[in-house]
């Protein structure tokens, strides 16, 4: 499957995808080549029982492992609900040249990581490292990420769809526990499930900020965007303020110049700004692109009372990214609103 997944690489284009799966197989250089799952009590095997099954029944959020998903327990991937031959096949590409099913990028990208998480401690580190960058960069955006569970925009529900994706995490049995795709039914702005740690109090229906127009498809509501410090003395005080505590929260993220990193801090930033009572949004500048491709929109850029405003001085540059807020034009009326 691993050899398999570099015609997968070649197929995308995409050399930050590809840079990410390189340093997964260095991770993962060494290791012994690991035994296949045993079959459970009745003779079948994990990948051959497709019905799903809730996990676990505990209440609550669950408890993070804190250790590096690279020092998780070692077990090859074993995976439920999927089809053999599209495992074994390349992507289905789209016009846009990136893959059109989110659910069997992340079966890719499991297959690239050599390993699966156990339970739902190990589940939300090892999707975080192995298997978000990977997503992002081939345009399905994950809001969130919570024990087995991840909010993820895929080409069906461009506004977001919980996914479980672990089967039987909570089971403590390794003969059933496998890689899934099980749709919860939640869409859209759904509400974020609680953190761990340092829950984000509701501030309004359904634990998240109330929006202050009509929610955007691209920039689903959360409860954590509520936190942040938003100055409301201007519109430009308000735009810094947002930008400020993005890099503030997620500094690794302006190492890069990349534009779908660009995309994601963007979200984080018009996110802050809504949740402040704000009804910003993107700038469309390329709509012939796909909702969600990073090279849709402005880097750096947000509309606030028609107003655009550069959030950043220098985005991508590891020396620059400075937080701002320099007006450079007002939008049109009817351009798109993301």
């Amino acid at each position: 499957m691993r050899i398999g997944f570099k015609r997968v690489l070649a197929a995308i284009g995409l050399a930050a995808l590809r840079e990410i799966v390189k340093e997964l197989r260095a991770r993962a250089a060494g290791q012994a080549a690991q035994v296949p799952p045993a079959p459970s009590s009745n003779g079948s095997s994990p990948v051959a029982r497709d019905s799903f099954e809730a996990a676990g029944g505990t209440a609550g959020a669950p408890v993070i492992d804190s250790r590096p998903a690279s020092q998780l327990p070692s077990r090859a991937p074993v995976f439920t609900g999927f089809d053999a031959q599209k495992l074994a096949a390349d992507l289905v590409m789209g016009a846009d040249g990136r893959p059109k099913s989110a659910k069997y990028t992340f079966a890719k990208l499991a297959q690239a990581a050599g390993k699966m998480p156990q339970s739902k401690a190990e589940a939300e580190a090892w999707f975080k490292q192995y298997i978000q960058p990977g997503m992002e960069q081939a345009g399905f955006q994950v809001s969130w990420v919570s024990g087995d569970k991840a909010m993820i925009h895929t080409r069906e529900n461009p506004r977001g769809e919980v996914v479980d994706f672990v089967r039987g995490a909570g089971s403590n049995d390794p003969s059933y526990i496998a890689l899934a795709w099980q749709p919860t039914g939640e869409h859209g702005n759904g509400p974020r499930p609680p953190e761990p740690t340092d829950p984000t109090p509701p501030t309004g229906p359904g634990g998240a900020p109330t929006e202050p127009g009509a929610p955007l498809s691209t920039v689903p509501m959360l409860p954590h965007y509520a936190t942040a410090p938003i100055d409301k003395g201007s519109l430009e005080s308000a735009v810094k303020s947002a930008a400020r505590w993005v890099k503030e929260q997620h500094p690794d993220w302006f190492a890069v110049d990349d534009r779908q990193v660009a995309y994601r801090i963007m979200t984080e930033v018009i996110g802050a700004l809504r949740a402040a009572g704000y009804d910003a949004h993107r700038v469309v500048n390329h709509p012939s692109r796909a909702v969600g491709d990073g090279w849709r929109y402005g880097s750096d850029a947000v509309v606030i009372n028609g107003k655009i405003f550069d959030a950043y001085r220098g985005i991508g540059d590891p020396n620059a990214s400075v937080p701002q807020a320099l007006y450079v034009g007002d939008y049109a009326p009817g351009r798109l609103r993301e």
